[in-house]
């Protein structure tokens, strides 16, 4: 049951933030245990869109865990990017703050890319700019930094999202020699 009160409470929280409203802190949970339920929320979500979007495949059970795992990957490149903000905005004591909302963004983008890949491969890249959006208004909300600043700081973890999982992929494939 906590979980749906962790998930409503997100959805009223994400809706303060939208409005830029100064209620939405009270409706995350900003402690660990809130960190825990958001980290718990993310992956289940995670693996339902892995196993909805492999249905009608045979997938062996290693490719879905590193599906899952891959998913796992933007949630570390999130979390880098909120830490680098905060240490060099000296917004320290915010980090908590905007990394539990983070997560049930990031939790929202795995749901929306997925159904937005199964109408079209090509649409996926919209909910990238929806996330990109959500970011720029929880950094603007939550730390007052200028609109440019924000700006900066969405463009840049969207790079880091998409390219941890890439380059360490491409760290995967075994060399071919030219030989």
């Amino acid at each position: 049951m906590k979980i749906w009160q962790a998930l409503r409470g997100a959805f009223r929280g994400w809706a303060g933030i939208l409005r830029d409203g100064d209620e939405w802190r009270s409706n995350f949970r900003l402690s660990a245990a809130g960190l825990i339920t958001a980290l718990v929320i993310f992956v289940l979500v995670a693996l339902v869109a892995t196993l909805v979007s492999t249905m009608g495949q045979s997938m062996p059970q290693d490719t879905i865990a590193g599906a899952v795992f891959a998913e796992c990957l933007g949630l570390v490149a999130i979390v880098v990017a909120i830490l680098l903000l905060c240490l060099l905005t000296r917004h320290g004591s915010m980090a908590l703050l905007m990394i539990v909302p983070a997560i049930y963004a990031l939790a929202a983008y795995v749901v929306a890319r997925s159904a937005l890949a199964a109408i079209s491969g090509s649409l996926a890249g919209l909910a990238l700019l929806g996330l990109g959006y959500l970011l720029y208004r929880l950094v603007r909300t939550a730390t007052k930094l200028n609109p440019i600043g924000a700006l900066v700081f969405a463009i840049l973890a969207l790079a880091l999202l998409v390219a941890m999982p890439a380059s360490l992929y491409m760290l995967t494939i075994p060399a071919t020699s030219s030989l």
